[in-house]
């Protein structure tokens, strides 16, 4: 409400009983235009003394073309100045005259403007009136100092239409149409309308993340029943119990690596001296210390308890000299050359029977079948994933949107600024005004 009828209410008589605000039923959709129309509709009553301040407003206009013309002709009251001053003086008044004049023309508004046109012609005006003031404020001081007369009717014809524009803003407060009051209630309207739009896309969403999960859901447990299914087969009974044996072989090639592992491990360091001296299968003796079991696989004559001996007969000679010596002779002759040979054996029996399995699988077709329906499984329990950090996302976003608080902070603006009592509804409707 206007501040004039604010005022005047207090000093309104004690007997006048107060007037109950008007009321209106407006849909979201329409409340941006029922504010227009609001507006127009106060703006008619006050129109006739905007109208009023337009024409003083373009006469000062017309009048400043008239200064800059007589400025732009004016002869120096000292034409004797240096050229160069005189050159200096001319570049500014023609930068100045030609911003003037670009500002003017940009100065036109349609014949019976409406409301909102009127407050946007205000609000260009006054920003295109500091604009000017900043880029030609250097070419004022300058040509201040030739033509004063001049400079300072150019300021008097800007101030009148400064004014003249205040003048207009004023009016339209008093109106209840003021410029910032009807911006300030556009942009709300529009925030309540993107809050409201933004909670319809963010349940719609919802809606489709929540039936998508519930579709992958399914077509999850429809691929883990055929998994279930696949599992009673006798294929499938068949192929466990080679799976299984498989198992069992890796454990016992692990198994064996360890057993080797426990016969070369304790000759570990007089090996290490032996290799630098060693001549004969030099390779497969290094080979012994890096992978026993790898050695020991390609070592089928067994030729390592031959070396190993030598070195044993170079730790007794004194010829090989490592700590413990008596130790490590000793555990050569603790290795028995039939144990090693079982456990190559063992070992790559073991190998070639994993590899028999493998074969057997493959062929099957269930190993195929289920790494299938395992990929497919994971494949939904990824997406099942991303779906549900979409619906948390969604619904975060969604529990920190009050529409209703919203909707009443806006409905308190167009009671406070309009003076009506408006009921905002989310549907669009046909809404009904009470007249007064």
């Amino acid at each position: 409400m206007g501040w004039f009828q604010k005022i005047s209410g207090i000093f309104s008589s004690a007997e006048e009983e107060e007037q109950e605000p008007q009321e209106d039923t407006v849909a979201l959709a329409s409340l941006s235009r029922w504010v227009e129309d609001r507006s127009n509709d106060e703006y008619e009553k006050i129109q006739p003394e905007i109208q009023e301040q337009f024409s003083k407003f373009f006469d000062e206009k017309k009048t400043l073309f008239g200064v800059l013309d007589t400025l732009s002709s004016a002869e120096l009251h000292n034409p004797d100045i240096p050229e160069k001053e005189r050159q200096f003086m001319v570049g500014n008044r023609t930068a100045y005259i030609s911003q003037h004049k670009q500002f003017l023309n940009m100065l036109n508004i349609s014949d019976g403007p409406d409301c909102k046109e009127t407050a946007a012609f205000c609000k260009d005006f006054e920003d295109s009136l500091v604009k000017l003031a900043k880029s030609t404020a250097r070419n004022h001081a300058i040509l201040s100092q030739f033509f004063a007369n001049h400079m300072n009717s150019a300021n008097k014809r800007i101030k009148m239409m400064g004014d003249a524009i205040s003048r207009i803003k004023e009016i339209l407060e008093d109106g209840n149409v003021g410029v910032e009051a009807i911006d300030h209630l556009r942009k709300a309207a529009s925030e309540l309308y993107g809050k409201q739009k933004l909670l319809s896309e963010l349940e719609s969403e919802l809606g489709m993340f929540k039936k998508k999960l519930e579709n992958s859901n399914q077509m999850k447990q429809k691929f883990q029943g055929k998994i279930d299914e696949l599992k009673q087969t006798e294929d499938y009974v068949g192929f466990k119990s080679r799976n299984d044996e498989r198992k069992a072989k890796w454990v016992q090639i692990k198994q064996t690596e360890e057993e080797v592992n426990a016969v070369f491990s304790p000759l570990n360091k007089p090996m290490k001296r032996y290799e630098r001296i060693v001549v004969e299968d030099a390779s497969l003796f290094s080979k012994y210390l890096d992978d026993p079991m790898s050695a020991l696989v390609d070592d089928g004559s067994l030729k390592i308890i031959t070396i190993l001996h030598k070195m044993s007969s170079a730790l007794e000679s004194g010829s090989l000299e490592v700590k413990d010596s008596d130790k490590a002779i000793q555990r050569v002759a603790e290795i028995d050359t039939a144990v090693l040979r079982g456990a190559r054996e063992k070992y790559l029996d073991a190998k070639s029977r994993i590899k028999k399995i493998d074969d057997e699988m493959r062929n099957s077709g269930v190993l195929e079948t289920l790494n299938d329906l395992q990929y497919k499984i994971e494949h939904v329990d990824n997406q099942i994933k991303i779906l549900y950090d979409k619906i948390e996302k969604a619904e975060h976003t969604r529990s920190k949107i009050d529409l209703d608080t919203l909707r009443n902070h806006v409905q308190q603006k167009l009671l406070d600024e309009l003076g009506v009592k408006v009921t905002i509804t989310w549907q669009d409707s046909t809404h009904s005004t009470e007249t007064d």
